[in-house]
Formats: structure tokens, sequence, C-alpha cells
């Protein structure tokens, strides 16, 4: 009798979970079908203004690593950090385009700057990008390459995958 009262209980953690693995490949799915094709077009806003991310890409022809978090995300908290330390490092600043892309608003982004005493050395705005992007954890990163081609989408390891992206354009000059 005690056993079948759990019953409920182990049927929902087990449909929870094959559910998470689904989405988990769905996500997988959608992150690797942008891999080698132009990075989807979307606005970005910051303090200076809205602007296109491919207009962003044309003046700013560099690899560019994009971060997309929400205020509220805990883990969001270290990533960005992490791009801005890599923003203001000597081995990336003048070589890489960083870019933290706020998914709720322009003051939400300013808000988590400030309250993180972030110290501005990535770009930092707000934006919302395409459903191509199969945007469903956060944070999730975007590498495009000078080009403004999809490198990787959503598994990024940095710096390690932008340092291989920064070596192969050596190799192709």
């Amino acid at each position: 009798d005690s056993v079948l009262s759990f019953l409920p209980l182990i049927l929902t953690a087990i449909t929870f979970f094959v559910m998470k693995k689904i989405g988990d490949a769905q996500t997988e799915a959608a992150s690797a079908a942008l891999v080698g094709k132009e990075a989807p077009d979307f606005d970005v806003e910051d303090e200076s203004g809205k602007q296109s991310l491919k207009a962003f890409l044309q003046k700013n022809k560099k690899p560019t690593v994009i971060d997309f978090y929400q205020n509220f995300c805990p883990a969001c908290v270290p990533a960005a950090k992490q791009i801005e330390e890599l923003a203001g490092s000597e081995k990336y600043k003048d070589k890489v385009n960083f870019m933290l892309v706020n998914l709720g608003s322009l003051d939400d982004s300013k808000k988590y700057a400030k309250e993180r005493e972030l110290p501005g050395n990535a770009w930092h705005g707000h934006g919302r990008p395409s459903a191509e992007y199969g945007l469903k954890y956060i944070p999730h990163k975007v590498l495009l390459d000078a080009d403004g081609k999809v490198v990787k989408n959503f598994s990024v390891k940095l710096p390690s995958d932008l340092d291989d992206v920064l070596e192969g354009s050596k190799k192709d000059s």
C-alpha cells in the first residue's frame, strides 16, 4: 500500500526526466543547425540606440561572443563576469567583440550591470534573438567568426573555443 502511494510521484519524476531529455535533444539540434551559417539578424540596443546585429558585425569585423542572459538567472552572473574579464584582457580586447545581451529590456541590462558592478569591457545592452538560435536555457552563448558565421551555438567553451577561432583566422590571413 505504501509503495502504491509513491507511484504518482515516481511517474511524475520519470515523465519530467524524459521530457527534459527530449528538450535537451531539441535544443542541441536547433543549436547545431546554425553552425556554419550566417548568424540570424536581430535588433540590439544599448545607450547609443538600436542597430541590427548585422550592422554591429559589419562595423566590428572581429570574432564575436554573444551571451544571452536575464536578470533572474543565477548561472548568468559568473558567465557575465567571465565575458567582462575576457573582454578586458590584453589577449582579447582588440581582437574579439564581446556582447552581453539582456533578454528583458535595456533598463534590465543597466540594472544588472550596476548591481553586479560589471566593469563595462563588453558591449552591454538588450535584444531579442530570433527563434533560429534555439534559445531555451540561459546563459546561452553564441560564437561567431569575423564574417558573422556561427561557429558554436549554446555549448561554447570559453576561452578554448575562442582561441580555436583566433588560431583559424591567423591561418587564413
